[in-house]
């Protein structure tokens, strides 16, 4: 995540949106959550408390969690009734609106795991208080007026916490005096230990959540990155390295994220044939393995010419009333399976069945995951 959260508006460009996404999460408001605009966003926050919009209540709230949103913030009114209907601290963001002042109760201590502070400006007392009442939850502070983006965030990120900014102050272009650039404000909080001044980078699979390799980013690698969506690194002997250019096997950049000390980053990243790695592979560490390996090994089975004389899987495929029958044979045998290496080998059938059923209908492990 990066040591800022945009609150999106309404007439955010689209440029500045998916720049935005790739760094998310984005923070959008109740009536946003209905935008066709937003349907393919990734990863959002739901903000529960405009004044614009009447507070909702907890099946609404529930709601919004359930249709894909990772958090709602909410007041402590609505957090108290959401907690005592079993909705975990993981997914609760409290809002204390302090710029007239704030009363805590200890009550409010383990409703969330974040609190958003509405605050006049960047008050550090009133945020180091925060922190020692909330040990452990992330602080997020929304000012009402911010003057230099760029040195806010820094600023923020020293303490511990992170800046909520409208997307109306971020551009794709040049910084100028009203609007930062997106991936200024990115870079702005990012240290570097190393005389070059670059950034270890973990590249991850989306798709499959396994490490792919590890490069070097720079500045300028980084701001093509999250102006583009491709992966454009900086190669310690030759430069800017723009994934694919030559090879075709370009990457997609899903999302950016910073480690705790700001100084090493992960890019996920849908990744084409034939592979990360130089030698051709996926990975330079290695073939996939656990459902991974088996989800792939599906997939080719679907391929023309991909499955052998007499695959089981590829007769699965084309023999729809088999495979429910085997989906709930496994089923059966699953709750019936006693040991705990049966219940091991009926699960290990189950998933097996359960994935040929999703990969025939275009689902993958990451939409189950998601």
């Amino acid at each position: 995540m990066a040591c800022f959260l945009p609150l999106l508006a309404n007439d955010t460009p689209n440029d500045v949106q998916h720049a935005l996404e790739r760094i998310g999460p984005l923070i959008i408001t109740p009536n946003a959550a209905h935008d066709d605009a937003l349907i393919n966003v990734r990863e959002y926050w739901i903000f529960c408390a405009e004044t614009s919009t009447p507070a909702p209540d907890t099946s609404t709230v529930i709601k919004y969690m359930d249709d894909g949103a990772q958090k709602v913030i909410v007041t402590s009114v609505l957090a108290t009734k959401l907690a005592q209907q079993g909705v975990p601290p993981t997914r609760l963001v409290l809002l204390l609106d302090v710029t007239g002042g704030m009363a805590l109760s200890d009550k409010l201590r383990s409703l969330a795991s974040g609190v958003l502070l509405k605050t006049q400006g960047i008050e550090k007392e009133t945020i180091s208080s925060v922190k020692k009442f909330f040990p452990g939850a992330e602080i997020y502070v929304f000012p009402e007026n911010v003057d230099n983006a760029v040195q806010t965030i820094r600023e923020l990120s020293q303490t511990g916490s992170k800046l909520v900014i409208s997307s109306q102050s971020f551009t794709c272009q040049d910084s100028t005096s009203t609007r930062i650039n997106v991936s200024d404000a990115f870079i702005a909080s990012l240290v570097s230990d190393r005389p070059d001044g670059l950034f270890p980078t973990l590249i991850t699979s989306y798709t499959h959540n396994h490490s792919l390799g590890l490069v070097y980013s720079s500045s300028q690698s980084i701001r093509e990155t999250i102006q583009t969506g491709r992966g454009v690194y900086q190669s310690r002997k030759h430069g800017l390295w723009r994934k694919g250019e030559t090879s075709g096997a370009i990457q997609e950049v899903v999302r950016i994220r910073a480690d705790c000390d700001n100084d090493t980053l992960e890019f996920s990243v849908v990744q084409s044939p034939p592979g990360f790695c130089h030698l051709n592979r996926e990975s330079c560490f290695g073939s996939l393995s656990g459902l991974a390996a088996l989800e792939q090994t599906i997939i080719s089975r679907l391929q023309p010419g991909g499955a052998p004389e007499g695959s089981y899987t590829h007769r699965l495929f084309n023999d729809s009333s088999l495979l429910g029958k085997k989906i709930r044979e496994e089923a059966d045998e699953l709750v019936e399976a006693q040991t705990r290496e049966d219940i091991a080998f009926e699960a290990a059938d189950l998933i097996y069945f359960a994935m040929v059923k999703c990969i025939k209908n275009g689902v993958r492990l990451k939409d189950v995951e998601d």
